[in-house]
């Protein structure tokens, strides 16, 4: 073999990997990840939404029937629905976790966040007197769809009173709303 026929050779060889190549797929889309808003709990005031800061006093409730309760309120922003489920997470001084589930719908609230007006945070299982002037550690999450919020405070519980039967601020029996309170 000359050395002309073997730089032919060589250069057939060196090109056997030439040529075009197959078109590039398209890179595969990326995962957006989990979809998430911001989501505060705590309370209306007149002055509109406020959230629960760490050490916040928040009222206990005596209702008609019974039930002991926190009245709280939701705040999501940077999501649009009509309603969101809540799944809360209440530890109080002493007592074991406690886990409810609640739906709310929500309503237009301040700078384009949505409101869900009533939150309830439950201690039927617990007395009155084991509550008030304890902490409560609170982990919330909102879900809209498959999106979500997350929010966690410990807030200190105070007595907020009864909640009467009617709204003439009397028990149907004409007695005292708060009588077997517990307060």
């Amino acid at each position: 073999m000359s050395t002309i026929d073997a730089l032919l050779f060589a250069s057939i060889l060196a090109c056997a990997g030439c040529g075009t190549s197959p078109a590039e797929s398209p890179p595969e889309p990326q995962d957006a990840g989990p979809c998430a808003f911001d989501f505060a709990l705590g309370s209306i005031t007149q002055g509109g939404f406020e959230s629960f800061e760490p050490g916040d006093k928040a009222p206990v409730v005596l209702g008609f029937q019974g039930f002991r309760f926190i009245d709280a309120a939701g705040r999501l922003a940077g999501i649009d629905a009509n309603g969101a489920v809540f799944r809360l997470r209440v530890t109080v001084a002493g007592h074991d976790p406690i886990t409810q589930d609640s739906a709310s719908t929500l309503v237009a609230g301040e700078n384009d966040a949505l409101v869900a007006e009533h939150v309830q945070i439950f201690f039927n299982d617990m007395p009155m007197v084991e509550l008030i002037g304890r902490s409560a550690s609170i982990e919330a999450r909102a879900k809209v769809g498959d999106c979500t919020g997350d929010f966690a405070v410990t807030i200190a519980l105070e007595e907020g009173g009864c909640m009467p039967a009617d709204d003439a601020g009397a028990a149907e029996d004409g007695g005292d709303p708060c009588a077997d309170a517990g307060l």
